[in-house]
């Protein structure tokens, strides 16, 4: 974080690890990101002073690309529990992580870049399909996508 005229950077991971991927909370107290402190990339979560950081992922899975909800209550991320890395969800707390659709690796090769909408009924992600093409995607937030843009 630094001042708007870029002064007074501070670091506020403060680890040697590789830490990226932040997402703010609505109300700017909390940060989620992703961080490969403990081997495989996992999803972190701390104060916006830097304080209090806590892996919420904690397993031996890749985990990337966290974006809260805009509730504060859910964290959409990328997890390759199965296969690829597909789109999961979990409690602000890491508790209840599940795959959040019933989608397999092999239709879609991967869901990247998880974004909430402002309201939190919808999340957009980047779906990589074989053959490398792209398409945006729009999903309900409790399952189900039903709309996607390709781009090729």
């Amino acid at each position: 974080m630094r001042d708007a005229d870029g002064s007074n950077a501070t670091n506020l991971s403060n680890n040697a690890a590789v830490d990226e991927n932040p997402s703010w909370s609505a109300d700017g107290n909390t940060i989620v990101f992703q961080s490969n402190r403990t081997g495989n990339p996992q999803i972190f979560i701390m104060d916006a002073d830097g304080s209090n950081q806590t892996n919420l992922s904690n397993n031996s899975d890749w985990n990337i690309e966290p974006a809260l909800s805009p509730d504060g209550t859910k964290i959409a991320f990328q997890s390759n529990n199965e296969s690829g890395l597909m789109l999961f969800l979990m409690d602000v707390d890491g508790s209840n992580q599940t795959k959040f659709n019933g989608l397999t690796w092999s239709s879609w090769r991967t869901q990247d870049e998880p974004s909430w909408s402002p309201d939190g009924s919808h999340i957009v992600v980047t779906k990589n399909i074989a053959g490398s093409q792209q398409a945006v995607s729009v999903a309900n937030s409790n399952g189900g996508f039903y709309g996607s843009i390709r781009a090729g």
